[in-house]
């Protein structure tokens, strides 16, 4: 029985060959059609020769987050979603004969931006060998900023029930993405605690840009 998850990452790279494949574009069909000796493609389930096949995508992507890496799959609904374009379009960049057209679409469209994953998780055998593999479902582009008023929110209700709140903040970039948020949008006085390995130096480089800081924050921290 397969178990679900969503997670938040970064695509750190997509395998540039064999990302898709010809299928057979009867409705309802997704099956690989094979090119015969007179241009057509067939597909044998549907026992029809088309003119054309519809190409899908069968994607493998790297996605990082603070804990790891793993590999993904996507098929064809969730790879569009993804990459912004159908399967045809992406081997027509692939093929244009214009130099790293594919490698600089995808850097510009899809590496190094975060979203939101809805994963399937299921052990495959093969020979003997049992391997985790990860197919998404599911996926959306994180919104920065619902994502932190859903925080701010969160954090107000915490504070409003007389709760202190404590941050644990494990890359000093999150760390700076607090700081205004936190003081410009919560409404209660109770205390929150930061926790970073390198805060203290964050605070003290942060103070360089804000005249607006007093120093007794920095001693404080």
């Amino acid at each position: 029985k397969p178990d679900y998850f969503t997670i938040k990452a970064s695509v750190s790279f997509i395998k540039p060959d064999n990302f898709s494949y010809p299928s057979c574009s009867t409705d309802g069909c997704s099956k690989k059609v094979i090119e015969q000796n007179d241009l057509t493609w067939r597909c044998e389930r549907c026992e029809i020769n088309h003119k054309n096949p519809l190409y899908r995508y069968i994607l493998s992507a790297s996605v990082v987050d603070e804990t790891g890496q793993m590999w993904i799959n996507l098929f064809n609904e969730q790879g569009e979603t993804l990459l912004g374009c159908d399967a045809k379009t992406l081997l027509e960049i692939k093929d244009s004969g214009i130099e790293n057209s594919l490698r600089d679409y995808l850097t510009n469209k899809v590496l190094y931006k975060e979203f939101n994953f809805r994963i399937r998780a299921r052990m495959d055998s093969y020979q003997g060998v049992d391997k985790a593999r990860f197919q998404v479902v599911g996926l959306s582009e994180v919104d920065p900023s619902s994502e932190c008023d859903a925080l701010i929110d969160l954090i107000d209700k915490i504070l409003i029930s007389g709760t202190n709140v404590v941050l644990p903040t494990s890359i000093s970039g999150r760390f700076f993405e607090l700081i205004i948020p936190l003081l410009t949008n919560l409404k209660n006085d109770s205390f929150i605690y930061i926790i970073n390995y390198t805060g203290l130096d964050n605070m003290k480089y942060l103070s360089n840009f804000l005249e607006w800081m007093n120093p007794n924050i920095i001693k404080l921290w």
